[in-house]
C-alpha cells in the first residue's frame, strides 16, 4: 500500500476488544461472561475457533438449563494440581 493511501498513525481502523463471536455469546447468555473471558485467556486452541464452537452450542441450546452450571465450571486446563486436589 502506498504511504499516501494509509491513514496516519493512531487514526486507522479501530479494533474492538471483543471478537464478534464473543459479543454474540454475551448477548445471548450474559451470565457466562466470566467463563467466556477465562476461556479466551486460558484456551490452548485458537480463541476464534473456541468461541465459534461455544457460539454454535449457544445457538443449538438456547435457554438451556446447563448455562448456570457452565458459568460456575472452571475452564479446562486452567487449574493446577494443587487446586484440583484441594
Amino acid at each position: 500500500m502506498l504511504p499516501q493511501h494509509r491513514a496516519p498513525w493512531g487514526q486507522g481502523a479501530r479494533r474492538s476488544d471483543l471478537h464478534v463471536e464473543q459479543e454474540a455469546i454475551l448477548k445471548a447468555v450474559p451470565e457466562i461472561a466470566d467463563y467466556v473471558t477465562a476461556l479466551t485467556k486460558h484456551s490452548r486452541k485458537l480463541v476464534v475457533l473456541v468461541l465459534r464452537q461455544l457460539l454454535r452450542f449457544v445457538r443449538e441450546y438456547p435457554g438451556d438449563r446447563c448455562w448456570p452450571r457452565c458459568a460456575k465450571r472452571p475452564v479446562m486446563g486452567s487449574t493446577t494440581l494443587t487446586e484440583s486436589s484441594a
